[in-house]
């Protein structure tokens, strides 16, 4: 996620409000269209944490719910 939002300013040349801004923004956007639980898999991926630290990032949570939606094996 710090990848991410590194790479938002400085492409955009965008300040660290801005870009956490807009990843919330496209957060709620991707919550609200996406069938649960990818919408809010999604959203808690895209808004991370408060601090900027990104730890409300999962990426295991993010890729069993995936898993799951398109009908992969759960047990590994």
């Amino acid at each position: 996620m710090d990848d991410l939002i590194k790479n938002l300013m400085e492409k955009f040349d965008l300040p660290l409000d801005k870009v956490k801004g807009i990843l919330s923004t496209v957060a709620g956007f991707l919550g609200d269209k996406l069938p649960d639980p990818i919408g809010s898999t999604v959203k808690g991926f895209l808004d991370g944490d408060d601090d900027g630290e990104g730890g409300g990032f999962d990426l295991g949570s993010l890729t069993d719910t995936l898993g799951g939606f398109f009908g992969g094996d759960d047990d590994k």
